[in-house]
This record gives C-alpha cells, structure tokens and sequence, in this order.
C-alpha cells in the first residue's frame, strides 16, 4: 500500500531497504558500465537529505549481477540506523558487489553515504537471518522421461502428417 514514511516508521515491516557492498574498479568492462551508468544517472539528485526520485524502474538483477535462484542475499528485520532507529525495516543485503569506477565512487562519497550512521553494532538478539530457499532440483529420472515423451510426441505428430 502506499505508506508515507511517518506511517512506515509505525509498522515492524514498514520499510524497506536494500543495501549492496560495492567493489572500486579502475576500469569497468563495457556490460559492468552499463549496469551502473543508469543508476549512476540518478546520483546528483540524490545529494541532499530528503531528495527524492520517482518513476524510476530499474533491472536490479542486471545491476547487482544477480540470479534470484541462488543464494544472493539475506534478509532480516532490523532498524533504521539514524535516531530514531526504529524498528521497521526489512533490510535486504545482497552478497554480490556491484561494480564501481573511482568516479563513481567519488560521486557517491559527495551525498555524505555513511555520516548519517549513527547506530553502533548491535547484538543479533533474537533478530534471524534468511536466505533464499535453494532450487529444487528435479530428479534426472523425470527429466528423461519428459525428453521421452516430448520425442515419441513429436514422432507421432510426424507420422500422422505424412499419412
């Protein structure tokens, strides 16, 4: 539903937030650059507390290099890390790191990400971490069955249109 953030901050799953490490290359391949250009884009309106974007949609999976199938993030129910550290966030972190040039990097360290920490490590207490649940594999015994009966399928469509 749409929650203002004062109407969030009352709710133990009101908010969400994501966070990703980031890996300072001095150079990115062509595909790496162009994951982060799009997001790098929106930076310079985002300086200032408060600023805001809307109407943005972005391919997380192609920025963060992720496959939702594995285990690529953990999941919990925590805080806001500024006063008054409310207890209404699920934070997602993601293990993979997203890619980053120096300039980049410098771009980023211009909205002043990190001074606004103003929570201490914290106990895990009876916080619990998730993980994606792992893929079921299908047996390779059904796998062989299918291959059969999509060949005999294929077969018998063949055999009647030559009749």
């Amino acid at each position: 539903s749409d929650l203002s953030v004062a109407e969030a901050l009352k709710k133990r799953d009101g908010l969400a937030i994501i966070s990703v490490f980031c890996n300072v290359q001095a150079e990115l391949v062509k595909d790496q650059m162009d994951a982060t250009e799009e997001l790098m884009y929106y930076i310079p309106d985002l300086l200032n507390i408060g600023d805001r974007v809307s109407g943005v949609i972005m391919d997380m999976r192609k920025l963060l290099r992720i496959n939702l199938n594995s285990h690529s993030y953990y999941t919990y129910a925590g805080s806001l890390t500024s006063p008054a550290c409310n207890e209404a966030v699920i934070w997602i972190i993601f293990n993979t790191p997203l890619l980053i040039t120096d300039a980049q990097y410098n771009l980023f360290g211009r909205i002043g990400i990190g001074r606004h920490n103003f929570r201490s490590l914290q106990k895990l207490n009876q916080h619990q971490v998730f993980t994606p649940i792992s893929p079921v594999n299908t047996p390779q015994m059904v796998v062989f069955f299918e291959k059969v009966v999509k060949i005999v399928a294929d077969y018998m469509k063949k055999g009647f249109k030559s009749r």
